[in-house]
């Protein structure tokens, strides 16, 4: 899980990570998980050379699919490439 994340977090810095902080968890089958000493769900904070902070958030279980997307914030503004959807449909219900 992450895997081609790191490496393409490499590749955007251009640089090498300094440090590297993660707090895993075993939401979804924990008897299961504990088993084969895995997780399914991360969320990941990484700092790398020259100041570029990155983090990273993931489940091996997601409900409404695949998603995938990425946000650049900086000085001058913010870049914001979304997951490539399958229809431009949103749906938002209500909450309660």
């Amino acid at each position: 899980m992450l895997v081609h994340d790191f490496d393409e977090l490499v590749w955007h810095c251009g640089k090498g990570a300094v440090t590297v902080q993660a707090d895993l968890q075993r939401l979804v089958d924990p008897a299961l998980l504990v088993k084969y000493d895995d997780f399914d769900s991360a969320v990941i904070t990484i700092v790398f050379e020259d100041g570029p902070q990155c983090q990273l958030a993931a489940s091996r279980v997601l409900a409404y699919g695949f998603d995938q997307r990425i946000e650049v914030f900086g000085a001058n503004g913010m870049v914001f490439c979304p997951s490539v959807q399958a229809s431009s449909i949103i749906k938002a219900a209500a909450m309660g």
